[in-house]
């Protein structure tokens, strides 16, 4: 999952590249390892729908496109305007102690589609969502554009929800 989170949690791949790389640091980035990253508002609307309706067994909520990690961290770039020549891909065995993990941890995601009716987005329109909402951000001058946007993110989707 990605998208602007509080200043104090744990940052997630896009949060931790967009640091990175407005600092002009170099980052290796495996490219043997396959996800289907979802936008964490969008991952909050599903949840809702999963609320509202109840669907019996298991729903897996994953994101619209199978990407790796270095593909998804060039759009990342491209879309916060980085140099992608920041990024460089190794495979996952480069990090000798980082603990192995799957080359394919992709979501079914039909389930979420058909029942739900919930279409996830691709990765690009997901990355420009958290941009547009960065930029509007700033537009209203908040101290914490990242924190500022994800709470006000959660809160317009909750009211949403609650006065609907």
């Amino acid at each position: 999952m990605y998208g602007w989170n509080y200043s104090f949690a744990r940052s997630n791949p896009v949060t931790w590249a967009f640091e990175k790389l407005r600092k002009n640091e170099t980052i290796r980035v495996v490219n043997d390892i396959f996800e289907n990253p979802l936008n964490n508002v969008q991952c909050g609307e599903a949840l809702w729908k999963i609320v509202e309706q109840r669907p019996a067994g298991i729903v897996h909520l994953a994101g619209g496109e199978r990407i790796n990690r270095f593909d998804f961290l060039n759009k990342v770039a491209d879309v916060f305007s980085f140099d992608r020549d920041l990024l460089q891909p190794v495979s996952s065995s480069f990090f000798k102690t980082i603990a192995r993990r799957p080359a394919d941890t992709t979501l079914a995601t039909q389930r979420m589609k058909d029942e739900l009716g919930f279409e996830p987005l691709p990765v690009v329109d997901g990355l420009v969502r958290m941009k547009e909402g960065f930029d509007l951000s700033k537009q209203y001058h908040f101290r914490d554009a990242p924190t500022s946007v994800s709470t006000w993110s959660i809160l317009s989707l909750t009211t949403l929800r609650l006065n609907n």
